[in-house]
């Protein structure tokens, strides 16, 4: 079992770094993994990834990958290639040696340029995909397999933008606007 946990505060947000934490399933003590820094301005929550026994964990330009409930680690750089020293980024497990990753660029008026890389080794290599619609600031992807994938981001508004092809392709499938009723 991991954990990834951050001392986080309304007025200042979250301290850096978080910590990654390891626990048996059949219960016991925590230990800690490895300590990490979070991607731009994301929330700790959208740092970390888990599917079929895999765990992949965002640490500023790199992303950190256990399969074995974080006794091992593996570290490698993503292709999120800015100046900034913590990249804004999403990261998503597709395979059991598969990840996508969403590198958060140039951001204008409720949008952000996005970009998809994949990779089949882990983050050992990335191959870009794809650039799914710039409509909202920043997001998060998930993934159903190799060839699903989604990505969720909000502004003014919150979309869903949806690609079936692994990546190459984006068509938002979900558009909701806040509606304030003022009476």
């Amino acid at each position: 079992m991991l954990a990834l946990t951050a001392t986080c505060s309304v007025q200042a947000g979250c301290a850096q770094p978080e910590t990654l934490w390891r626990r048996p399933l059949a219960g016991g003590t925590w230990s800690q993994v490895t300590q990490v820094t979070a991607s731009g301005a994301a929330d700790p929550t959208d740092m970390i990834a888990t599917q079929a026994g895999m765990a992949a964990v965002l640490d500023g330009h790199d992303v950190v990958v256990t399969s074995d409930g974080g006794i091992t680690i593996t570290r490698h750089l993503t292709a999120c290639m800015t100046a900034a020293p913590t990249p804004e980024s999403s990261v998503a497990v597709i395979a059991p040696d598969g990840l996508a990753l969403m590198c958060i660029g140039q951001g204008f008026m409720g949008h952000t340029v996005k970009t998809v890389y994949t990779s089949s080794d882990l983050g050992a290599t990335w191959v870009k995909m794809g650039m799914p619609p710039t409509a909202g600031d920043g997001g998060a992807i998930a993934a159903a397999n190799p060839r699903q994938l989604v990505i969720a981001t909000a502004s003014a508004a919150s979309w869903l933008d949806y690609s079936g092809d692994g990546a190459a392709q984006w068509r938002t499938v979900v558009r909701a606007h806040l509606q304030i009723a003022v009476r």
